[in-house]
């Protein structure tokens, strides 16, 4: 009796190392369906009931089964693409031999390999629970980086499936540890073959993850290329816009004095309403002329809010921008500005959904001795729930938005500043502290 539940024991910690390492490591994502959580669970105790029918019952068709329960059940209990399922299932399945392999060899070295064969059952559940305890000791320190997860759902497939090749290969490599050990006897030839071994056998380990490390500073490089290119094309317009409202605006001062003289001679005929209306043509021209220009102390600051403020799909949109950005700051022009146009993006898509008399963006920046303090209000159709914020999108391109407030969470934590979310019917509003020094 204690035997099958052993067994039983080993079929059901096989499917939870996988689970581990495929959510833990790997950030699959666990399907919130009640129904198929419920038939995950029934899967991984039918995986330990199929372990023990296999031990006691040598069916090729049982270990079929047996062999095929671990993915079903994966499939059953995660909610990404079967192919990444897949890859992420071989890669899980050949870096969990990875601390078994280390246990064996201390195991092996310390007892012999007759002690873990005599004890097989009970050796191999403790192994599990110890491996498990590895796992979630190493995720727990990888999950310090926050941005681990995102990284991770990135990789794509045929990066997972590099690793998986690579740790398969690793995998081999500890058969031929086995044996090459039992060709020599204890003494300094069988330490050098095993330190020569070992050292393979991490070697194909770890070069998927290098792999993966380096497809992952590629692609930050890509994206920080990306935002400075585009940064640079708004820096273009700013410059552009500026020597256009100064032109604009010394051709205005020229004809200055003629159309005081105009609105004067109304007003002495006490044509008022002809004023009015010349006065009303005076100011259109003149918005139709010189565009939004912010200033704020920053150049680069300047050049995203003034992009962002002559949109032309949402020119009716009220900005109200006042402040300084001081000279001197802890925090970079490069972070400044992720902070400004993630605030501004989010803030542009969130007014698109009002009523144009409604919208509006106001832009709030203050200093005090020792910090910068930025708030951003902007007019909203309806509540924001703010435990979402970072995780869930509305916009339609869900793989490439949905980012925004990420990208400021992770801009504030690397400054060490502080930010706050309040929102009601009618507005959204962000407040950001950064500490100057």
């Amino acid at each position: 009796m204690t035997d099958v539940i052993m067994i039983f024991l080993i079929g059901i910690l096989g499917i939870i190392e996988i689970l581990i390492m495929a959510v833990g490591v790997f950030c699959l994502e666990i399907q919130q369906s009640k129904l198929r959580r419920l038939f995950f669970i029934g899967s991984v105790f039918l995986s330990g009931i199929i372990e023990v029918i296999c031990n006691f019952w040598e069916s090729n068709l049982m270990m079929i089964i047996c062999i095929i329960m671990t993915p079903l059940s994966l499939f059953i209990g995660l909610k990404n693409k079967k192919r990444r399922i897949i890859a992420v299932y071989l890669c899980s399945l050949t870096y969990v031999a990875l601390p078994y392999f280390c246990i064996d060899m201390i195991v092996a070295n310390r007892w012999g390999y007759d002690y873990v064969e005599n004890n097989y059952s009970i050796y191999a559940v403790i192994r599990s629970l110890t491996t498990i305890v590895l796992v979630t000791s190493i995720i727990i320190f990888l999950r310090k980086d926050k941005t681990y997860e995102d990284k991770m759902k990135k990789l794509p497939v045929r990066f997972l499936a590099i690793q998986g090749v690579c740790a398969i290969c690793g995998g081999i490599m500890q058969e031929t540890y086995v044996l090459a050990l039992s060709l020599f006897e204890k003494g300094r030839e069988r330490v050098t073959v095993s330190i020569a071994l070992v050292i393979v056998i991490l070697v194909f380990y770890s070069l998927g993850m290098i792999i993966a490390y380096i497809f992952g500073l590629k692609e930050q490089y890509r994206e920080e290329n990306r935002k400075k290119d585009e940064y640079l094309r708004m820096s273009k317009e700013y410059i552009q816009l500026v020597k256009e409202n100064a032109k604009e605006t010394r051709k205005i001062r020229h004809d200055m004095s003629n159309h005081i003289n105009v609105i004067n001679e109304y007003l002495c005929r006490e044509q008022y309403q002809k004023a009015k209306e010349y006065v009303a043509t005076f100011q259109e021209h003149m918005n139709q002329k010189i565009s939004k220009v912010s200033v704020v102390g920053n150049e680069t600051v300047d050049a995203v809010i003034t992009s962002y403020m002559n949109q032309e799909e949402v020119e009716d949109i009220k900005w109200n921008v006042c402040g300084k950005i001081p000279v001197q700051m802890y925090v970079t022009d490069f972070e400044l500005c992720t902070l400004f146009s993630n605030l501004l993006s989010n803030g542009v898509e969130a007014c698109k959904k009002v009523e144009k008399s409604k919208r509006f963006i106001n832009i709030d920046i203050k200093r005090t001795e020792e910090q910068l303090v930025i708030e951003v209000e902007n007019s909203v159709a309806e509540i924001v729930p703010i435990e979402t914020l970072g995780k869930i999108t509305t916009k339609a391109d869900k793989k490439n938005h949905g980012l925004g407030i990420k990208n400021i969470l992770e801009v504030v934590e690397k400054s060490k500043g502080q930010i706050l979310f309040e929102n009601d019917e009618q507005a959204f509003r962000t407040r950001i502290v950064l500490d100057l020094q």
